[in-house]
């Protein structure tokens, strides 16, 4: 199985402990029919249960991950959250997995403009006095707002398929 992806890098300002990385895929080849029935596999940049002293200095890892949903009582209520392993071979074959960045983008200006562009567009909306040109602001702002969630999500890997 082999998977191409860019990297997007927004770099913050203050730290790169802050900086938001996604990846968008290029292409992806299965290696086997069957890889398409599992929908918890994913690309992705996670803390992983099974790194082995592959995780970067932020303690997450790059690469196919399995998702796995889980149950915990927190003292007052049941909390549900995620587990995430790397998968080097297919579950269904065998076939190594290859997961590639074949470029790197630093999306930085194109977020900031973006996000330049929101707040000035909420400040319009909030301030507006009519409510024709107040309706219009917010479904402006939520474009925008969308644009800049977009930045904060991985592609999937089977989005071809959905």
């Amino acid at each position: 199985m082999k998977i191409n992806v860019e990297k997007w890098i927004v770099r913050d300002k203050s730290s790169p402990v802050y900086d938001i990385i996604s990846y968008r895929l290029v292409s992806f080849e299965p290696c086997c029919g069957d890889i398409k029935e599992i929908p918890l596999l994913n690309i992705g940049y996670e803390i992983v249960e099974n790194s082995k002293g592959l995780e970067d200095e932020s303690g997450k890892v790059f690469g196919l991950l399995l998702k796995e949903s889980y149950s915990w009582y927190n003292g007052e209520d049941t909390d549900e959250d995620f587990r995430f392993y790397l998968i080097n071979n297919c579950p269904c074959c065998g076939d190594k997995v290859e997961v590639n960045i074949v470029k790197e983008i630093d999306k930085t200006e194109e977020y900031n403009r973006i996000e330049d562009e929101c707040k000035v567009m909420h400040e319009k909306w909030i301030k507006c006095d009519s409510k024709s040109k107040s309706t219009e602001y917010g479904k402006q702002w939520r474009v925008l707002n969308d644009k800049m969630n977009s930045y904060h999500q991985t592609d999937g890997l089977f989005k071809q398929y959905s």
